[in-house]
């Protein structure tokens, strides 16, 4: 059947992912004879007026959407390039990862997910020769995804990461087309060959809302009386304190007194914690007390206060608030949740200003 829909080229691989208008998502098949007749032809993100395509049921495995429906490209199909805005770009439908890990996304087609790159790991060989790398990726809820990259994904994710701009920026990481799995009794997703597309930070609300958190400015000090400021993100402390920090700063404007500390917080002040942190390679040659790449650490919080993520700046570019007076210079932890709390070192100790805090 010839069909003539408006369509946005959503992914070119040895398929293509369709967008029409109201993001219905369908799937269009080029053969491996025509793929470098329309190689040329077919800009990702363009919109184009398709004609001359067959149609027919979308069975098989390789599953880029749910529709029912397949299109498939022939030697006489046409494009013609048009400019229409209402056909979105990039066409995703990301899945929840709570979903995912309770089994309750469907496998029998690919998915896209959206995360925060948690953890890389190394390269392994399995029994059969293969090489594979698992990276972890959390969401904007904090739960963790483990994320299986088989060839040639194991260095090409990598390789693209380490050439970002900013080095220090979270790495919002969107991935289309990939599988669920399940593995050693727990679901996580998978490359699929030659299919799945990932792109890092791009500019769209749903990777923009990582960096519209809100957080959690701790003031610690250790047994030596040295102070540093630690940030936490709201999915670590929603789960000591059982608020979101929404919620906590909803209630600081309730109160009217922005420099006033929200009664949930006030019980970690004067509490005394383990932190085990990890230092950054790049900081171990500026830092000559330590030698290893992890320490464990205690400090005694002693001030807190709600803040709210940059949109614009990560966390290490964003300058630390003075919670007392101007003379107070604070350096940044930036925190994660694994055994305990675990940290990225990203800076030194405060001047130590003891006059400055009523609680110590």
């Amino acid at each position: 059947m010839a069909i003539a829909p408006v369509l946005t080229i959503n992914q070119l691989k040895q398929g293509v992912r369709l967008t029409q208008m109201n993001n219905v998502i369908i799937q269009a098949t080029i053969t491996r004879q025509l793929i470098s007749f329309f190689d040329s032809k077919i800009t990702v993100g363009k919109a184009y007026n398709i004609r001359n395509l067959t149609f027919g049921n979308n069975s098989g495995y390789d599953k880029a959407t749910p529709n029912p429906c397949r299109l498939k490209f022939e030697f006489s199909s046409k494009l013609q390039e048009i400019n229409d805005t209402s056909i979105p770009v990039h066409g995703y439908q990301f899945s929840k990862f709570a979903d995912i890990i309770g089994g309750r996304c469907p496998t029998t087609h690919y998915i896209d997910v959206v995360g925060k790159l948690y953890e890389i790991g190394p390269i392994i060989e399995t029994r059969h020769w293969y090489r594979c790398r698992t990276i972890k990726l959390e969401d904007i809820d904090g739960c963790q995804l483990s994320c299986t990259l088989w060839p040639p994904y194991i260095d090409l994710l990598p390789a693209l990461i380490s050439e970002q701009p900013n080095p220090n920026q979270s790495k919002i990481i969107v991935m289309q087309c990939v599988e669920t799995k399940k593995f050693e009794g727990q679901w996580r997703i998978q490359t699929t060959y030659n299919a799945t597309a990932y792109h890092i930070n791009p500019d769209i609300p749903e990777v923009n809302i990582f960096e519209e958190r809100f957080q959690v400015k701790f003031i610690v000090a250790d047994m030596t009386d040295e102070e540093a400021a630690f940030v936490v993100f709201d999915s670590q402390i929603t789960q000591f304190i059982n608020h979101t920090t929404a919620q906590l700063l909803a209630e600081i404007e309730m109160a009217g007194d922005h420099d006033s500390i929200p009664r949930e917080l006030e019980a970690f002040i004067d509490k005394s914690f383990v932190f085990k942190i990890e230092i950054l390679d790049k900081y171990n040659a500026e830092l000559d007390t330590f030698k290893t790449s992890t320490k464990d650490m205690m400090f005694r919080v002693a001030n807190a206060k709600v803040i709210k993520a940059s949109k614009t700046k990560d966390l290490s570019d964003v300058e630390a608030n003075n919670l007392h007076g101007s003379d107070v210079h604070s350096h940044q932890v930036n925190t994660t949740r694994k055994s305990s709390l675990k940290k990225d070192f990203v800076g030194g100790y405060v001047q130590n200003h003891p006059e400055k805090y009523n609680n110590k």
